[in-house]
């Protein structure tokens, strides 16, 4: 019993670690975007 209960919870957190993955991978994307849009920007109005 101890066990399975043991494998759920590693079952669970590797899901959990995943996502948490995939929305920092989101998050740095969308910081790479706007940190190009600025560079853009900038060097569009000097």
């Amino acid at each position: 019993m101890e066990g399975s209960s043991i494998a759920s919870k590693a079952n669970l957190t590797l899901a959990e670690f995943e996502e948490d993955r995939c929305i920092k991978l989101e998050v740095s994307l969308r910081n790479a975007v706007v940190i190009l849009l600025f560079q853009v920007f900038t060097m569009g109005f000097l």
